[in-house]
């Protein structure tokens, strides 16, 4: 019986902590802030993440150039 509970209180405390993460990682990702705060868990998983995490964050800073005043405007 003392295992049983042992297991039990294991199991709680690893779904809640990955179910933590899980919503941690879905706000991050709404608000924009994904790469600063899970980059390095991501790492770990993933060791190229890194050079991806620096793609995306210079094509974020890119700025796309005003068309002039006079042209009509442009769809894509």
């Amino acid at each position: 019986m003392r295992d049983l509970i042992g297991f039990a209180i294991l199991a709680v405390v690893a779904g809640g902590s990955a179910w933590a993460l899980m919503r941690l990682a879905g706000w991050a990702r709404r608000r924009g802030v994904g790469g600063a705060l899970m980059g390095p868990a991501e790492e770990i998983w993933h060791p190229n993440a890194r050079e991806f995490r620096f793609v995306i964050e210079a094509d974020a800073q890119h700025e796309v150039p005003r068309p002039p005043a006079g042209d009509p405007p442009t769809t894509r």
